[in-house]
């Protein structure tokens, strides 16, 4: 018997293919993240002309 991780947006597709094939699939997630989380915004930096 094999064991499989999953995670992400595929978890679905590949613990229903998993299931079907004889493969023992968890369903995992990152610690500490909540869904998506937006980078913080970084400052611009004005170059000068030419």
């Amino acid at each position: 018997m094999s064991n499989v991780w999953a995670g992400g947006g595929r978890r679905n597709g590949v613990l229903n293919h998993g299931t079907r094939l004889g493969i023992n699939v968890e369903a995992v997630q990152r610690p500490g993240t909540n869904g998506i989380e937006p980078l913080p915004k970084r400052r611009a930096i004005k170059q000068p002309p030419g």
